[in-house]
């Protein structure tokens, strides 16, 4: 005898799965250079050591990369029947838009370890954990039936 996933019992006051703390993790990581940017906009000791990162080209493409996921996270914040045509055009191709940001992130790690001056340990330990974890990301949202069906479903308009 199958038993039932307790998470499908979770639905919001619209009638939908509620978004698992899972997710909303995944995709605040995967827009992890976009924290950074506001980190250092909001902190001058930041900005000060940190601010190259802000002329440097490779720094934008991928914030750029990453906008999809920041769209995202809105569009999750936006499940609700007043959401835009925005959000409900986005959410169902969630799991794509994972995928591709970790690639692109997981491409740019590469570049970086591959084009580093000289290397250390941790700050090369630290980018390979998050390649690890965009990998996670990826595999937890392909490989569930429940996230694939948090991503099929957006409340009907009122």
């Amino acid at each position: 005898m199958s038993e039932l996933d307790e998470r499908y019992l979770e639905i919001d006051q619209h009638g939908i799965l509620k978004i698992p703390p899972s997710l909303w993790f995944s995709l605040f990581f995967l827009a992890r250079f976009w924290g950074f940017l506001l980190t250092s906009i909001m902190s001058p000791e930041i900005l000060g050591r940190g601010g190259f990162l802000l002329t440097n080209a490779g720094f934008w493409i991928v914030l750029i990369c990453e906008l999809p996921v920041v769209i995202l996270i809105y569009a999750g914040f936006s499940r609700h029947p007043n959401g835009g045509r925005l959000a409900r055009f986005i959410w169902p191709l969630g799991r794509i838009i994972i995928a591709l940001t970790a690639a692109a992130n997981l491409y740019f790690l590469v570049w970086w370890l591959l084009h580093s001056d000289y290397w250390e340990r941790w700050p090369e330990l630290f980018l390979v954990s998050c390649g690890v974890l965009d990998l996670t990301a990826v595999f937890a949202t392909w490989g569930s039936d429940y996230l694939k069906q948090v991503f099929n479903e957006f409340p009907p308009k009122e």
